[in-house]
């Protein structure tokens, strides 16, 4: 619907691959920015609920 299938794919490799080197500081980042990514998305798709 966002247009985010590839990015967040790219962004779950980002967290699983940092996973996998044992860097929780690069995965916790990695996750940080995954989960802004959508909750952006998400604020597109039903609005800001938040108002």
């Amino acid at each position: 619907m966002t247009g985010r299938r590839l990015k967040s794919d790219h962004e779950h490799r980002l967290i699983l691959d940092a996973i996998a080197r044992g860097n929780a500081g690069e995965a916790g980042r990695a996750m940080a920015v995954h989960l802004n990514a959508v909750d952006a998305a998400l604020t597109l798709i039903i609005g800001d609920t938040n108002a």
